[in-house]
């Protein structure tokens, strides 16, 4: 038969206290109901509260704190803090449950705030696209203007001749274009002398 209320002899430490140890929180709930005294100091002066390694032996020693009269022990003495009521777990869970549900709707939030950006980068990055892509296409048809013949609008696909600020396809262009332009001026000296 075994005594619950023996020692150990090396550490002085009761049934309490190696169950607190161990992390057993069901095995520390019956010791306390059958009446071991959680006051109980072992060698190093430690009370089993003070041992537990779990927050669910810590849970089981407030749990019967909770059910046993306010003055069966020295609470204090024992370490045991704030008993831990049925109604106390239901807060403490609904708490829980709304600290992830507020987790959840921040991350969401952030997930729709970083969606947001990428959009926005992404319209960004295609605006730029647009523009570069405008831009090309206006430098080609610039350079395709530049390569037109300005006698007689012909593109001009060797290297242009070129006379003053004007480019043509080819010599006959050359002359042409020329006679055409002292044609025109030698009209408007006539126009100015006669008007």
């Amino acid at each position: 038969c075994i005594d619950l209320h023996d020692r150990d002899p090396a550490t002085c430490a009761t049934a309490l206290h190696a169950a607190a140890e161990g992390g057993h929180d069901v095995l520390v709930l019956l010791l306390l109901r059958c009446g071991l005294d959680p006051c109980s100091l072992d060698m190093r002066g430690r009370v089993p509260y003070f041992v537990c390694k779990t927050k669910e032996c810590r849970d089981a020693f407030r749990r019967y704190r909770a059910e046993a009269p306010p003055d069966r022990w020295d609470w204090h003495k024992a370490c045991i803090p704030e008993p831990l009521t049925e109604d106390l777990e239901a807060r403490k869970k609904e708490k829980e449950r709304e600290k992830r549900r507020r987790a959840r709707q921040r991350k969401k939030a952030s997930k729709a705030v970083e969606k947001q950006q990428e959009e926005a980068e992404a319209a960004r990055r295609e605006e730029e696209h647009r523009r570069q892509t405008e831009a090309r296409e206006k430098a080609l048809e610039a350079e395709r203007l530049a390569r037109i013949c300005d006698s007689c609008s012909a593109p001009i696909t060797g290297k242009p001749f070129q006379r003053l600020e004007y480019k043509y396809c080819s010599v006959e262009c050359v002359q042409r274009h020329k006679r055409r332009l002292m044609a025109e001026a030698a009209e408007k000296r006539l126009a100015i002398s006669a008007g």
